[in-house]
């Protein structure tokens, strides 16, 4: 379903609403974002948007960035609110996850938590993948770049106290390309870049 242009208790829906307002909005909607077997409702073109509260008690009982990634299209932007968010996410087509900053907060006490397969990959340098604002805390592994992850950005990441590496990047053959990191903060890591023995890497 598209929902724009709409009003949402005297809200307007437009393609320059403010993403504090659509976060809001989505909110009141309930949709895939919030629960595996319903259907999609679209605010903004292109644009999915997670907060604290997307989900529908009893099952699901928790926020799940996975189910917006499984919600969205190749080349949409994935919007996460301020808000803890515990759980492994698996980025499998080329996205632009943004979060607020410091306040949004992924973690995974039990293993890792972004993984990254090669078709998240971006299509191109001028069509690249994205992981921007968030902060990956108190986790395992913070991200996996597992095979051919090409033409992907971190940009603004805080990698905070992660047992292991806070970014691991494997691949046994071929050579993963065009790899940037931006303002990142690396704390109290195990590790903060872990390239394995076998993995080849240009352009990072």
């Amino acid at each position: 379903v598209n929902a724009t242009p709409n009003v949402s208790n005297g809200t307007s829906l437009t393609d320059s609403s403010p993403s504090a307002d659509l976060c809001t909005i989505a909110d009141r909607v309930a949709d895939a974002i919030d629960a595996a077997n319903l259907g999609s409702v679209q605010l903004k073109a292109g644009n999915v948007y997670v907060t604290p509260n997307s989900f529908i008690a009893p099952t699901p009982t928790t926020p799940s960035i996975q189910r917006a990634i499984n919600a969205a299209s190749t080349g949409n932007t994935i919007n996460v609110a301020a808000g803890t968010y515990n759980q492994a996410v698996t980025v499998n087509k080329q996205l632009d996850i943004q979060g607020q900053g410091s306040s949004t907060i992924v973690q995974n006490s039990g293993g890792t938590v972004f993984t990254y397969t090669a078709v998240g990959s971006g299509a191109s340098a001028s069509a690249r993948a994205y992981l921007r604002n968030v902060r990956i805390s108190g986790s395992v592994k913070g991200l996996y770049a597992d095979q051919l992850v090409n033409y992907l950005t971190l940009e603004g990441v805080t990698f905070d106290g992660n047992s292991s590496y806070a970014i691991h990047v494997n691949n046994i053959s071929c050579t993963m390309k065009d790899c940037a990191i931006s303002n990142i903060t690396f704390n109290g890591n195990s590790s903060a870049i872990y390239i394995s023995t076998q993995a080849n890497l240009s352009g990072l």
